[in-house]
């Protein structure tokens, strides 16, 4: 499948300026503190000089068991809380519909006064407009309260437990329990046709492997009991809800997700940005995501046995799975018959016959008609772009469609570790996966490699830009989100350190991705599987072995040796190498020299040391080396013999070093249009001279003579020279 870059990279931008062009960011977080702290108490209560941040570090150890709480209003019974911030002030975080202009907040302790709003009789409400500015409360015991009321700009997600609470889910280790939830109501600011009610019919569970250990901020998943769309997407009944806790820009799922569908590697998964309340309480910014899964609206598989599984090291044991002739896990992830053995026998033969294939460097042919290589190509170079290294361990889906189907890779997922902080931008990572560090041995898929990222590098240069427009989106959410959750400035416990403020995040992220465009390249991959990596390309014919290698280091010179193993070396010949435009060291061996069928050794040497080969590859020939004269379907060997040619034209013979093949290629590229005599049977200008019906056809378009020759001319009886024009 073709990619047009610039039609995909216009895609991915309209479909971001999309998302933000009407968005409205509905935040108090830069109301005017020191005018408010110093406003007077309204209905006789006493001046707050305090500032914010003041009486945030006076209040944090007094006010932890203070809440507020209100209700969402529009006769929706649903209750959201507040809590205490990483700078000590009390948020109250409410949805996208709630009014902050009539907000009614009820205390868990009694209020003495305000400097916003009105306290009830009861000491334990407090009614005002919340759009602008915090309230500086004073409880009846004299502790001091900043309560800053803010609003999300996303889409809204509140879940109501039924017979359970959130710790409940917290508390099953491996994630294999389900709660029923009460409610699910999703709000959405951009279009009230994505809003919906659900009353009962759905359920939650907790997901992730090392994440759902790891952090306070833990992914779900809710199942419902009919299949819906959600913000957009389409209709299935599980949703996964994201938490991205390992990442602190909050965006790198998002990110690839939406890159990879720019770029049409397969399905990728949709996800949308929401604020979540699991109870009343809030949870942070999450991205609900289509569920990586074979359906219609997901990964759509038509033939009844296709088959979904992920290359898993790491948790394999949790699913069924088996394990390849590499000892690789792969386990199981979803199917579409009733007893998937079968199918998933089915797929296990086609991953070891590709196992098999690549462990033994079987010919490019055969392992390129066992997989997609063009998807494959661009996976793999979205993979090592943004740099995941997890997947060259687990989170790593592949899928068939059936048994008569070719293995393909994706659907993409699992990128929230991705691109971490402190990770150099020239490195290099995924290809420590066995099969894609095979392919990479292949030049046909490193040329795969370098046609599409061609093609992709477009659509990665948009990624910086891409961040900056998702922070005009959640930017506000996800300042709450860390308020909420205390994790900048400390180290992660994944990977590396999280910067002390959400903004010295996304700009190291952004750097980073503009410093990987600059030192992205095929041969940095090559280079970082060794400092010299050695590629052999023989021909069809066998004639021609083409020696390349790739570095990334700065050569002076570089000499091939080639020998093989029937004269037991004592045919070793030295071949200098030359730095093609693309920085390649190559050079061309003509193999009907050595004359020998059986296996080559090839080694090369870096700036004239000849100790020690800095790389070796071998390479094994069928039958006796023979040059074919064939081109485009004609055989033009009664009008060239690379002898005759080579004693004919010196200067040809010294350009292609006496190789038949070079020769040939003289020969058609130039030999024929210059009316050069290829063998002793055929002279064009005799030719022309003896068959004037010709010459009223072909005029001056002179290689048209020779192929008439070969083709038909000489069948019909024609004369192609005279014993004069051969000498």
């Amino acid at each position: 499948m073709r990619i047009n870059s610039r039609i995909a990279a216009g895609i991915l931008v309209l479909g971001l300026l999309a998302l933000i062009t009407t968005a409205s960011i509905r935040t108090v977080f830069a109301a005017d503190t020191d005018s408010a702290a110093a406003k007077a108490a309204t209905d006789g209560t006493d001046t707050l000089d305090a500032s914010v941040s003041e009486a945030a570090q006076e209040e944090s150890a007094d006010i932890k068991d203070v809440t507020f709480s209100t209700y969402r209003g529009k006769d929706i019974d649903d209750t959201y809380h507040s809590f205490i911030g990483t700078d000590g002030i009390t948020y109250l975080f409410l949805p996208s519909d709630a009014n902050m202009g009539r907000v009614t907040v009820k205390c868990s302790a009694k209020m003495q006064s305000t400097t916003l709003g009105k306290i009830g009789e009861d000491g334990m409400t407090l009614a005002g407009d919340f759009t602008s500015q915090p309230a500086y409360i004073v409880l009846e015991d004299g502790t001091r309260v900043t309560l800053m009321c803010a609003q999300s700009s996303l889409p809204s997600l509140s879940l109501r437990l039924q017979d359970a609470d959130l710790q409940d889910i917290h508390d099953d280790e491996d994630t294999e329990l389900t709660f029923a939830l009460e409610s699910v109501i999703l709000t959405d600011p951009m279009e009230s046709a994505h809003d919906f009610n659900l009353k009962g019919h759905a359920e939650i569970k907790g997901r992730g492997n090392s994440s759902w250990s790891f952090y306070d901020k833990k992914g779900y998943q809710i199942k419902l009991e009919n299949s819906r769309e959600i913000l957009g997407m389409g209709k299935a009944k599980k949703w996964v809800l994201l938490a991205n806790s390992s990442d602190s820009t909050l965006m790198r799922n998002k990110l690839v997700f939406d890159t990879a569908r720019a770029l049409d590697i397969g399905y990728a998964p949709q996800c949308k940005y929401a604020d979540l309340w699991i109870d009343g309480d809030y949870r942070g910014v999450y991205l609900i995501a289509e569920k990586a899964e074979i359906g219609k609206n997901r990964l759509n598989l038509t033939s009844g046995h296709g088959i979904l599984a992920e290359f898993d090291n790491a948790f394999y044991y949790q699913e069924d799975y088996f394990k390849d002739i590499n000892e690789n896990c792969w386990a199981l992830k979803d199917y579409q018959t009733e007893d998937a053995s079968e199918d998933f026998l089915n797929f296990q033969r086609k991953v070891n016959k590709l196992a098999e294939a690549l462990n033994e460097h079987h010919p490019w042919e055969e392992v390129a008609a066992m997989i997609d290589e063009e998807q494959f190509a661009r996976f793999y170079l979205t993979a090592e772009f943004f740099l995941n290294e997890e997947l060259a361990t687990t989170s790593f889906y592949w899928y068939s469609d059936g048994p008569d189907d070719e293995l393909h890779l994706g659907p993409i997922w699992d990128f929230d570790t991705c691109m971490a902080d402190g990770d150099p931008a020239d490195k290099y990572y995924v290809w420590h996966n066995g099969y894609l560090k095979r392919l990479l041995m292949y030049d046909e898929y490193l040329d795969l490699l370098e046609s599409n990222y061609e093609k992709c590098r477009e659509i990665f240069e948009l990624a910086p830009t891409t961040m900056d427009l998702l922070h005009i989106k959640m930017g506000a959410s996800a300042e709450m989100n860390y308020h909420r959750f205390d994790v900048l400035g400390r180290p992660d416990v994944k990977k590396h350190m999280f910067y002390a403020t959400y903004s010295e995040n996304l700009e190291n992220q952004k750097q980073w991705l503009r410093d990987r465009l600059d030192l992205f390249s095929i041969d940095g991959i090559c280079a970082e599987l060794t400092d010299y990596f050695l590629i052999v390309k023989v021909s069809d014919d066998q004639s021609v072995a083409t020696l390349s290698v790739r570095t990334r280091k700065d050569l002076k010179s570089l000499q091939f040796y080639v020998q093989t193993e029937a004269a037991g070396g004592a045919d070793r010949k030295k071949y200098e190498a030359a730095r093609d435009e693309n920085g390649i060291w190559t050079c061309e061996v003509n193999l009907i020299d050595f004359n020998q069928k059986g296996e080559y050794t090839v080694e090369a040497f870096v700036n004239g040391t000849n100790k020690n080969p800095d790389a070796t590859a071998t390479f094994t020939l069928d039958s006796l080396p023979t040059v074919s004269y064939v081109d485009d379907g004609v055989d033009y060997s009664a009008a060239f013999d690379s002898d005759y040619y080579a004693d004919r034209y010196p200067e040809a013979e010294k350009a292609a070093a006496g190789n038949p093949s070079l020769l040939f290629q003289h020969f058609l590229e130039k030999g024929m249009k210059d009316r050069l005599q290829g063998s002793p049977e055929f002279n064009v200008d005799y030719y022309m001279k003896e068959n004037p019906d010709l010459v009223k056809k072909y005029g001056e378009d002179y290689p048209a003579y020779y192929r008439h020759y070969c083709e038909y001319g000489k069948a019909e009886g024609r004369r192609g020279a005279n014993k004069q024009d051969a000498s």
